[in-house]
């Protein structure tokens, strides 16, 4: 109850196919809050490329942490 889902982006950049390999990176590129720290979110991306660094898709999700 305290760990929500926040929000989910997906950007293509080209179509994957069955069968193919792909490589994931995620990385967390911002943590911020709001109401004077009672909401943390966490905004991660991973960037999703074929095995020759051609980008496929980026995807992005905040996640929402409830304190107190």
């Amino acid at each position: 109850a305290r760990v929500l889902h926040g929000e989910q982006r997906f950007d293509y950049h080209a179509t994957a196919f069955v069968g193919e390999a792909l490589c994931f990176e995620p990385r967390i590129v911002d943590i911020y809050d709001k109401k004077n720290g009672a909401l943390e979110f966490v905004v991660r991306q991973t960037l999703v490329r074929r095995e020759d660094g051609e980008p496929v898709c980026t995807l992005r999700n905040t996640t929402v942490v409830r304190n107190g």
